[in-house]
Order: structure tokens, then C-alpha cells, then sequence
């Protein structure tokens, strides 16, 4: 028997335009919730791109570790599997930004990124450090 659970992020007027890096967050957190509440202790997750990739790789690997550290022992493994080498460079580079944080309260991430596609609300300035604006090199011989 094989367990799925398909996470979907939130959209906004049926687009994507809209969603935040909350919502972002807290889908995350649901599909890890889900998993729970279904016994399920190996879980392949896929990047989930509906915001730009870098903050997208940010707030997974930022969900995950928060998860995991109120949920120790819940799911034994987590995979994420990249696409494309471009998603796997993304999730690369987020990683040490990731390891810094010791604690943390997804209440004020709206605030902490640019609006970029989001919303047109009006952003506050970063409140906290963490966050890498990754780029990808590809070199080809």
C-alpha cells in the first residue's frame, strides 16, 4: 500500500498572483500535518514554485526544519525532489541561511520579503536576516 498526499498551494482569484510567503509556509506545514495524521513516515515532496523559486526553497526548508524540530520522531524521512538542476542550485543555496535560525514564528513573513509578485500590499522593511537571493550557474563543455 502506498500512501499519497498531494499538497496544493493556495491560489487567489484562480492564480497563483497573490498567494504569499505565508500561505506558502502554512501549506507546507499542512502537507507535513497531513502526513502525521495519516501515519505516513517517508515522504517525497516536490518543490512547490507558485512564488519566485529561491523564496519558494526558503520557506520549504524553513517549514520542514520548524516542523521537524516540534515533531522530532513523526516521519523518519523527507525528500524533496528537484526537476530541474536550477531547483536543486535553489535549494542548495537556501540551506546555510536555513542552519542560522534557531527559532521561529511564521506571523511575520509577509513583511519579511519584497511584494515581487505577491500582492500589492505595501511591505515593511526585513525585520530579520536569512533569506539569499541565490543565482544559478550552469556551465556545459
Amino acid at each position: 500500500i502506498l500512501d499519497i498526499i498531494h499538497g496544493i498551494i493556495p491560489m487567489v482569484d484562480t492564480k497563483f498572483l497573490g498567494v504569499t510567503p505565508q500561505l506558502t509556509y502554512l501549506s507546507i506545514i499542512s502537507v507535513l500535518d497531513c502526513a502525521i495524521e495519516n501515519d505516513v513516515k517517508t515522504l517525497v515532496m516536490p518543490p512547490l514554485f507558485a512564488i519566485e523559486p529561491n523564496i519558494a526553497c526558503y520557506l520549504i526548508l524553513l517549514a520542514i526544519k520548524k516542523w521537524k524540530s516540534d515533531n522530532p520522531t513523526a516521519i523518519d524521512n523527507i525528500t524533496i525532489v528537484c526537476e530541474l538542476e536550477s531547483d536543486f542550485v535553489a535549494f542548495h543555496h537556501q540551506i546555510p541561511a536555513i542552519n542560522t535560525i534557531v527559532d521561529f514564528s511564521p506571523e511575520g513573513l509577509d513583511y519579511f520579503f519584497p511584494s515581487l509578485q505577491y500582492t500589492t500590499q505595501d511591505y515593511l522593511p526585513p525585520t530579520q536576516e536569512g533569506y539569499v537571493e541565490a543565482g544559478c550557474s550552469i556551465y556545459t563543455r
